[in-house]
């Protein structure tokens, strides 16, 4: 940031938010696909030797990078940019924003970042990152409780393992998609409360409208 407003002085940040009832469970799952599918080295927030983990185990533990923690660390950029930048030039967008009017999301950024509306009007909004599927999501669950098959495969290499995770998509292709239980809820709630006030508050969002933790 510090190198950006050397260079441009009027430059400003953009920052993406997401309710984490549904963003963390999209993390968890994508943590499990990118595991598998590059394994050696596997996704930071999965311990080693694993290739499944229960979501609240995945949810509780202590999974940090340089003791940055991205499940519930999402306000720490934010503050450095507001810091070095002051708060005019931060702007905070809601994902969910953007999944119910695409348009309207883009044309309200680029108002923020002082380009012409048209500018933003063609930018494609396509999703490059397929989800894991059912199949694949159980696959990774059998795997994981059957010792010697596990084994096999962490033996096997990477190879071995997507090709079985290829196989194990085409079996069941529907979505895999995660319930949170009143645990899981209460701990993310707890972690992402304060926080969402004062996002609301300081930036004008109506987050209790799109269901984010505020009480």
């Amino acid at each position: 940031l510090a190198r950006a407003q050397a260079l441009f002085p009027a430059v400003r940040v953009l920052f993406t938010l997401r309710n984490p009832l549904t963003r963390l469970v999209s993390a968890y799952l994508f943590a499990l696909k990118v595991n598998a599918w590059f394994r050696n080295p596997g996704h930071h927030s999965v311990p080693d030797g694993c290739l499944y983990l229960p979501f609240n185990d995945w949810l509780q533990g202590r999974l940090t990078v340089d003791g940055h923690d991205d499940r519930f660390d999402f306000m720490a950029n934010l503050r450095i940019a507001i810091g070095r930048l002051g708060i005019d030039n931060v702007g905070v967008f809601l994902f969910e924003d953007m999944v119910r009017d695409p348009a309207s999301y883009l044309q309200r950024m680029a108002d923020f970042l002082g380009i012409d509306r048209r500018e933003a009007a063609g930018l494609p909004l396509d999703h490059f990152m397929p989800a894991i599927t059912l199949g694949q999501y159980r696959w990774l669950q059998q795997l994981q409780s059957d010792e010697s098959s596990l084994r096999h495969c962490l033996e096997g290499g990477r190879a071995t393992i997507r090709s079985g995770f290829e196989k194990a998509g085409t079996a069941d292709p529907a979505r895999a998609r995660i319930t949170l239980d009143d645990e899981a809820v209460a701990l993310i709630t707890a972690r992402s409360r304060d926080d969402h006030r004062w996002l609301a508050e300081t930036f004008d969002l109506d987050l209790a409208a799109h269901g984010y933790p505020v009480d």
